[in-house]
């Protein structure tokens, strides 16, 4: 808790930031990512839990088909791609 003492001390948006939080049990949803060549993409956020491994947490981020976040991700990764 040092670290975040020292931060709320030297960063008025951090410290309001911090009194501000809200921590909530994880929810499925929308989450939205700029990226500096695709532009803004817009991903499904789920969470998998095993049900042979109960700690074990897996979250990830879908682009529906269709979406336009799914063809700029097949772009970015053709782009990626070793010729």
């Amino acid at each position: 808790m040092a670290l975040v003492g020292r931060l709320r001390a030297e960063s008025e948006d951090f410290a309001r930031a911090w009194a501000d939080h809200r921590v909530e049990r994880f929810a499925s949803r929308e989450r939205r990512f700029t990226h500096p060549v695709a532009g803004e993409l817009a991903f499904e956020h789920h969470e998998l839990v095993p049900a042979d491994l109960p700690d074990a947490h897996v979250v990830v981020y879908l682009a529906a088909d269709g979406s336009p976040t799914r063809d700029r991700m097949a772009a970015l990764l053709e782009d990626a791609r070793p010729r």
